[in-house]
């Protein structure tokens, strides 16, 4: 017909399975990094509906843009995601170092599945492994709350016809995978 194949794969994650099976099956270096972030970072805590403030979204909001280095997204999609975390269809995780929020992921959720959406981090914390940590307390999270699939989205592995994703973009998808 004329058309070209244009697919883009995205990463799945089965939370039907025990923890241990999880943790089993992530890279060697992944699994470290959980770890040690565990014992660095101060603590990492997941907003919900229960608890959802402003500040907490306007911290969200600030790093966001601080980790971009310019304001990527309108204000009415912060307003979404706070609409739904109200609603009890998001979630956002965010990770405390010396008192500090250096790292925010917001997660969407529908029915028994979850969507990985955003994610910052502080661009001056290097070295610290604040995205392990994060999406190990979602998947805890998830499973807690009966979820039992996560999407991690898209998955680049380098150039494709239409598609140019930068080395950046790369390196989350290693990180999702």
């Amino acid at each position: 017909y004329g058309y070209l194949e244009e697919s883009i794969n995205s990463q799945m994650l089965n939370l039907s399975v025990p923890l241990a099976d999880i943790r089993r099956g992530m890279r060697k270096g992944h699994n470290y990094d959980v770890d040690r972030s565990a014992k660095v970072l101060d603590y990492v805590q997941v907003t919900d509906e229960t608890q959802l403030v402003a500040a907490t979204m306007d911290r969200y909001q600030h790093l966001h843009a601080v980790d971009a280095g310019k304001i990527t997204r309108s204000q009415e999609t912060f307003d979404m995601q706070k609409k739904w975390i109200r609603d009890s269809s998001g979630i956002l995780v965010e990770a405390i170092l010396k008192g500090e929020t250096i790292g925010f992921a917001y997660i969407n959720i529908y029915k028994m599945g979850a969507y990985y959406m955003s994610a910052c981090s502080d661009p001056s914390i290097k070295g610290m492994p604040i995205g392990h940590a994060i999406i190990w307390k979602v998947i805890e999270y998830l499973k807690d709350h009966g979820i039992t699939d996560f999407e991690l989205g898209w998955q680049q592995y380098g150039s494709q016809i239409h598609d140019f994703p930068s080395e950046k973009e790369i390196e989350i998808s290693r990180f999702k995978r």
